[in-house]
């Protein structure tokens, strides 16, 4: 049997259990009594695993730095150690799209540790954070998981670099408008999300190797951003 079939039949038995259970289910259309279990369902797969559980990077460098619980390799099957993958993680981050403004290679700043700060500092606080590219920002926060319930707030990250002790003038967030900050605002509304703000601000030269001690030169300040209606609030 394939997967498919097997997802079709759950399907079909939900649908049948909703009918009964509302009193509505016909004498033509059989009831699929039994849900199938996880032997049945690896014999149904002849012995394969469909199942793939993928980490984005800054997931994985959590695992591996806050609780030494994963090891990652490198193509001839090395295992990375902590700095290896900070850096190499810092170089595929920072080649990606930020905020449809166009990363170079070689960034102004390291974007990915901005962005680690960020996710450390809600995991830290007992917050499961998850991509929220779906919703036009970084993060989304649940108290729980993507399985017990939606989250609650979403997160736009906003890196600050510091530099010779005075405000970099070319940071990333002063290209932002006010545009982009309503109609992103105006989208978490929408899906029912509080807006978060959070600002990084990045030490200067002092990101390109990683320590145990990086993070605590970090800065994390948070604005909660909220839709004002004047209908509303009259």
């Amino acid at each position: 049997m394939s997967l498919e079939k097997i997802t079709v039949d759950r399907r079909k038995h939900r649908r049948e259990k909703k009918k009964l259970d509302k009193g509505e289910h016909s004498a033509d259309l059989p009831i699929v009594n039994e849900i199938y279990s996880s032997s049945e369902l690896l014999e149904m797969a002849e012995g394969k695993d469909y199942e793939c559980y993928q980490l984005d990077l800054l997931e994985a460098f959590f695992l591996v730095f806050a609780l030494n619980a994963l090891e990652i390799s490198d193509t001839s099957q090395k295992v990375m150690s902590i700095s290896e993958c900070w850096s190499r993680f810092a170089f595929y981050y920072s080649c990606r799209s930020y905020h449809g403004l166009e990363s170079t290679i070689d960034p102004p700043f390291n974007l990915f540790s901005a962005h680690y700060a960020a996710y450390h500092y809600y995991r830290s606080l007992g917050w499961v954070p998850k991509n929220g590219a779906k919703f036009g920002v970084d993060f989304v926060l649940y108290q729980t998981g993507p399985k017990f319930r939606h989250a609650d707030f979403a997160v736009v990250v906003l890196p600050h670099r510091l530099q010779d002790n005075k405000d970099n003038k070319d940071n990333k967030d002063n290209n932002h408008t006010w545009k982009w900050l309503l109609g992103l605002n105006r989208v978490c509304t929408q899906v029912k999300k509080t807006l978060i703000l959070c600002y990084v601000t990045v030490p200067a030269n002092n990101e390109a190797t990683f320590s145990k001690t990086l993070l605590k030169n970090y800065k994390i300040q948070e604005i909660i951003l909220k839709r004002w209606s004047a209908e509303k609030n009259r």
